[in-house]
């Protein structure tokens, strides 16, 4: 075993921390297993932005909130930047060359794209929900990441939402977003990758 410190600048701070915000130096002490392997990863702030819009034009041409979000992540291609997509509450009916345009403009700028589907708060069957991920799997494969919303936020819906996270990964998404939108109780984490607990406009 062996005891080190693991020091980190310009990254968010989670242990003792100098300097101004957003450049601290800070390290914390852990224990590491010799004949181990790690890989520490730091993320530096980000956004989910709800895409909710038609990806085109009336010309037929990228809609200007679209290339906008594009253009945000290509100026800034270190912080991430997932926009959802949602055509009709999920998928829509069939693949539709408009979003696949739409979608592969943002992926082609480094956004990673998710897939909207909803779940009225358990209420809604897995296997409604498991064919809308398998739906965004085969008709637009750019999308990588899987937003759940109206996630519950109140005990008894844990193994829902953990298989739906598994169903989804066993489909090729990597990033498994649940949005209860509000706070919630801690046996929701680990069910999926990450939860939005807060909605709006501003910056919190």
């Amino acid at each position: 075993m062996l005891d080190a410190e693991i020091p980190c600048t310009s990254c968010t701070p989670y242990g003792n921390t100098t300097g101004r915000p957003g450049t601290a130096t800070w390290s914390r002490r852990v224990v590491l297993d010799a004949s181990a392997e790690y890989t520490a990863v730091y993320q530096v702030g980000g956004s989910i932005v709800p895409l909710y819009s038609w990806p085109l034009d009336a010309n037929g041409q990228a809609s200007s909130t679209w290339r906008e979000i594009a253009a945000a992540h290509q100026r800034w291609p270190g912080i991430a930047l997932i926009p959802v997509v949602n055509n009709q509450n999920g998928p829509g009916p069939s693949r539709d060359d408009a979003w696949t345009s739409g979608i592969g403009m943002l992926a082609a700028a480094g956004c990673k794209v998710a897939g909207y589907v909803y779940t009225e708060y358990g209420a809604r069957s897995l296997a409604a929900v498991e064919a809308d991920i398998a739906s965004w799997r085969a008709f637009y494969p750019d999308v990588s990441a899987l937003f759940i919303d109206q996630m519950s936020n109140t005990s008894g819906q844990e193994g829902y939402y953990a298989a739906l996270a598994s169903y989804a990964r066993s489909q090729g998404f990597d990033f498994v977003i649940g949005n209860p939108g509000a706070a919630t109780v801690p046996s929701y984490v680990g069910t999926v990758d990450t939860m939005v607990i807060a909605e709006g406009t501003e910056v919190p």
